[in-house]
């Protein structure tokens, strides 16, 4: 039979017990007390702006509502500078230039903005999550945010939803998305009438909370997330 030989633990004098015991309550102590900004680009309520055109949406409903001005004095508080915002409202673009009273429109959860940065940033933007709620599209291009958890909702998805009652017909086929520093990304649905199947061109991808689309749709219609 295989002997089996136990060492015993070497054990800690009583001084370093005592210095390790100090450690641990100083290091416990720092942790709790100094004003550690730890600041993920992942965190919901967090926009990572990058210099240039950024589409955007709230990530969630602020604490107190911004109008076009006020949310750029706060990225300019936040260590950032954007000078300009703009809506999509009907078929044109309203926008907002700082420093002119002209078109300072009230900004809202669950739409799309086009915001001009000029010095990068983190904003944290304070406020609740949002729960789902039915949207109205409407015919032509309309100007889609998310202010709530996707759970990985995909463009495909998305227009899969709004496509469900169709067969023969794609009511709502072009979904566009600009990430912050990236270029566009496109997704389409359209109909096949030789092979009679919906076809997809470009890459699907991921609808981001925080971030706006541009949804294409060929009637008016209601989406229920």
């Amino acid at each position: 039979m295989k002997q089996i030989i136990i060492r015993p633990i070497c054990p800690i004098s009583p001084i370093r017990l005592i210095r390790l015991t100090f450690f641990l309550l100083v290091t416990c102590l720092l942790v709790n007390l100094l004003p550690i900004n730890s600041v993920e680009a992942s965190s919901p309520n967090v926009l990572d702006l990058k210099e240039g055109w950024n589409l955007i949406s709230l990530p969630v409903k602020p604490a107190t509502p911004f109008t076009a001005k006020t949310f750029l004095e706060e990225i300019t508080l936040q260590n950032g500078q954007a000078d300009k915002i703009a809506r999509w409202e009907g078929n044109r673009y309203e926008i907002f230039v700082y420093g002119y009273d002209v078109n300072n429109f009230r900004l809202s959860p669950n739409t799309a903005y086009f915001l001009k940065v000029e010095t990068p940033t983190q904003l944290v933007v304070k406020g609740t999550p949002q729960k789902p709620s039915t949207v109205s599209l409407s015919t032509g291009w309309n100007a889609l945010g998310f202010s709530y958890d996707l759970f990985s909702l995909k463009a495909g998805d998305l227009l899969l939803a709004l496509n469900a009652s169709a067969k023969d017909q794609i009511t709502a086929h072009t979904i566009a998305q600009k990430p912050a520093g990236s270029s566009w990304q496109t997704f389409i649905k359209i109909y096949n009438p030789t092979n009679q199947k919906v076809e997809n061109l470009g890459q699907d991808f991921n609808l981001v909370q925080g971030l706006g689309v541009f949804l294409k749709t060929n009637k008016d219609l209601l989406w229920k997330p």
